[in-house]
């Protein structure tokens, strides 16, 4: 099974949903290596920094992709709220089973 985990705008420190997100894909990798894991994030600001978080967060595994996209947050947020889920359009072509949203967009 293909499985999208939408993490949002990026990691800000670690407390809050910000450890659930670490706890949870620790877990999924720690248990399943059978299904393939999308880790998407999007943010526009402080772009570098940002995605060496991220490296350093998500298991190293062939299971376990890492999808960062340089979108603007706001942009995102307005477009989804006219009902055009430019996450889901963007990953219709992976042929994702299965999305798992945090809540941020």
């Amino acid at each position: 099974m293909r499985i999208l985990i939408e993490c949002g705008v990026g990691r800000t420190g670690k407390r809050g949903i910000t450890l659930l997100q670490e706890n949870l894909i620790h877990q999924l990798g720690r248990i399943d290596r059978e299904n393939d894991y999308y880790i998407f994030c999007h943010f526009f600001t402080d772009y570098k920094r940002r995605v060496k978080e991220w490296f350093d967060f998500v298991p190293r595994q062939s299971n376990f992709h890492l999808c960062i996209r340089r979108w603007p947050e706001r942009a995102v947020r307005l477009l989804d709220k006219f009902g055009i889920r430019v996450i889901d359009r963007h990953f219709r072509s992976l042929g994702i089973d299965l999305i798992h949203n945090f809540g941020f967009t």
